[in-house]
């Protein structure tokens, strides 16, 4: 299987952790490789992949082993707010005012995961930040929009 890079293939690797209840995460990697494996002291699963040349960023799979020893998880690290927003990016556009037990519920639903109502509540403000953009930005922005408009129209009166 290959990736266009190493971002890539760590979002697949998290979104195979989430899928499969297991808590996975990436072994101290350098610029040529990314191993990843399971929390799970003595857990034999790993993904080992490398890049296909220096100059390339394109990403292979050497070697894998899916198996897992022990229990699966029931709050996954991956699963954050950030995630949740990127996944339902959609449904916050189309409906901003998506309540946050509507959003526990359908990422019960979809992950089979239950989320605190404080999670359900970051990524719905994550999302909106992505929608919107954030307040204090658009704030900072005044300032200069005011002196480009005195600058441009010297008479007006703001």
């Amino acid at each position: 299987m290959k990736f266009k890079n190493f971002k890539q293939f760590k979002e697949a690797c998290r979104e195979l952790g989430i899928r499969k209840r297991r808590q996975l995460r990436f072994k101290p990697n350098d610029q040529q490789r990314v191993v990843c494996i399971c929390k799970v002291d003595g857990c034999p699963f790993r993904i080992y992949a490398s890049k296909v040349n220096k100059r390339d960023p394109t990403v292979h799979i050497k070697s894998l082993y899916l198996k897992h020893k022990g229990a699966k998880v029931f709050d996954n690290f991956h699963l954050s707010p950030k995630y949740i927003a990127r996944k339902y990016l959609n449904i916050f556009k189309a409906d901003p005012g998506w309540n946050i037990s509507s959003i526990v519920e359908i990422v019960r639903k979809d992950f089979d995961y239950t989320i605190e109502n404080l999670k359900a509540w970051r990524a719905k403000n994550q999302a909106l930040k992505w929608v919107y953009g954030d307040e204090g930005l658009q704030y900072g922005k005044l300032l200069s929009y005011r002196a480009e408009l005195l600058r441009s129209n010297p008479g007006s009166n703001l």
